[in-house]
């Protein structure tokens, strides 16, 4: 049953998920937030749904270039060199990027009457990225369930998934 977003960036961690739960996604959501890899993976997010036909929408989010700080939006000279651990790759945060792209995906799913949004992180990547972290994957699906309770007085009908990617070569 076709009942499901997914947020697919067009990286090895999107198009793994997207491949994984295919006979369940109804539409897949790229965003164009002018990040720095964007020209490379966003016909690749368009190229995997259409192989899939799976429909596909870009939303652009110009205002995060705008006014959001981060390396990974001033330029590939911008990011440092160095292990995610270290200190100097937390100027690659993009400020709240995925709450963003999360509560407009709810908002979609919720649009159409999807039950599912899939969201996938690389498994290391919630060492520097505190929205990568399942603890606030947890804290949206919170804040989702109490919206639909609130406005409907329904139990939780949106459930956003997350996908932690550990390993490269394992397909998941």
């Amino acid at each position: 049953m076709k009942d499901s977003v997914i947020i697919v960036s067009g990286g090895l961690d999107s198009i793994t998920l997207l491949y994984d739960k295919a006979s369940t996604i109804a539409l897949a959501i790229s965003f164009d937030y002018g990040q720095n890899h964007g020209a490379k993976e966003l016909p690749f997010a368009e190229y995997h749904c259409h192989k899939l036909g799976i429909p596909h929408i870009t939303i652009p989010l110009s205002f995060m270039h705008q006014y959001f700080k981060s390396s990974l939006l001033d330029g590939a000279a911008a990011i440092p060199e160095g292990h995610y651990e270290e200190e100097n790759m937390k100027s690659t945060v993009v400020p709240f990027r995925n709450g963003i792209m999360l509560a407009i995906a709810t908002g979609i799913a919720e649009s159409h009457e999807l039950k599912r949004v899939y969201i996938a992180n690389h498994g290391g990547d919630h060492v520097i990225y505190p929205d990568c972290r399942p603890e606030f994957i947890s804290a949206m699906n919170g804040a989702t369930e109490l919206v639909r309770l609130s406005m409907y007085g329904l139990k939780l009908l949106i459930r956003i998934s997350q996908r932690l990617i550990l390993c490269v070569v394992a397909l998941l």
